[in-house]
């Protein structure tokens, strides 16, 4: 969790730091952990993307909140 929280903090803006938090989570509390992923996966959406690749994580976690 340590590390995600630095991640977190250095790049904030990048999807893909939501969408692994979002990973994690689920991994680590299963369905428990439901909810604190699908608020990563909105995060990640919300993120202005500055590439191709940070344009298809953000699409990947709005697929993952549908």
């Amino acid at each position: 969790q340590a590390h995600i929280d630095k991640a977190l903090k250095l790049t904030p803006g990048a999807p893909i730091v939501h969408v692994e938090h979002a990973n994690i989570v689920l991994l680590l509390k299963g369905s428990k952990g439901e909810g604190a992923a699908a608020a990563a996966y909105e995060a990640a959406t919300r993120c202005t993307p500055m590439d191709a690749m940070e344009q298809l994580d953000a699409r990947y976690a709005a697929a993952q909140i549908e």
